[in-house]
């Protein structure tokens, strides 16, 4: 996606938990880390400054700064597509602002850059990506649904917890650290349904991000 830059640095920030930094160039990785291993501090979700400080000797400026997590403008207008106020304007505010300072320049979702971390890491050219993410606070997506093609996300589907229980059976194994999806709610079988195409694909469908397997299942 950012391929003509030389060097791009992934600013992971969005509140809660497990704060990162990545940087990568001539499209390999050239240091990642979280903030908890050099704060110390057990899943540290705080902004990474700690991380990026340990950056400054590889790069000392980047071509693009990116962060999954909406400035005051997108943010007040993905609310406002998903029919709700926007609940914490002025704490978004603070911490865009926060991270403009750390030199963020390039500002996307949270649920885009998990499809993007399974796609672009998957060796696919064309996929199916689904997330879930509840515990989010920067936006009001539970779910989504993307198609990935020639290097390119598009939106198919975002759910709000409005949307109904999205998923009636989750099995986590120990082993291989294999989440299986079991089935969906009603409201997707309904949903997928009508796009027929997506519906078979989803029965299929494999998301890989992490090294974490998701099988996803729909129940018609």
């Amino acid at each position: 996606m950012y391929s003509n830059y030389k060097s791009v640095v992934g600013l992971g920030y969005f509140v809660v938990h497990n704060s990162n930094v990545a940087l990568l160039s001539d499209h390999s990785i050239e240091f990642a880390c979280s903030e908890e291993r050099l704060t110390r501090t057990k899943r540290d979700g705080r902004i990474p400054r700690a991380s990026l400080n340990s950056i400054k000797h590889l790069v000392s400026q980047p071509s693009l700064v990116v962060c999954p997590y909406y400035d005051t403008a997108q943010y007040c207008h993905v609310f406002e597509q998903s029919g709700r106020q926007p609940p914490n304007i002025a704490q978004n505010k603070q911490h865009t602002a926060l991270l403009r300072d750390l030199g963020a320049t390039i500002f996307v979702g949270h649920h885009f850059s998990h499809a993007a971390g399974g796609y672009y890491t998957s060796g696919f050219d064309e996929a199916i990506i689904i997330t879930y993410d509840g515990g989010i606070v920067c936006e009001p997506w539970l779910a989504t649904m993307w198609q990935g093609k020639n290097g390119q996300l598009f939106p198919i589907c975002k759910l709000t917890r409005k949307d109904g229980s999205l998923l009636t059976g989750l099995l986590i194994m120990k082993r291989g650290m294999r989440m299986i999806i079991t089935c969906f709610s009603e409201y997707l079988c309904y949903l997928f349904r009508i796009k027929s195409t997506f519906a078979y694909i989803l029965r299929k469908c494999i998301w890989i991000e992490s090294k974490l397997i998701v099988t996803l299942s729909v129940r018609r």
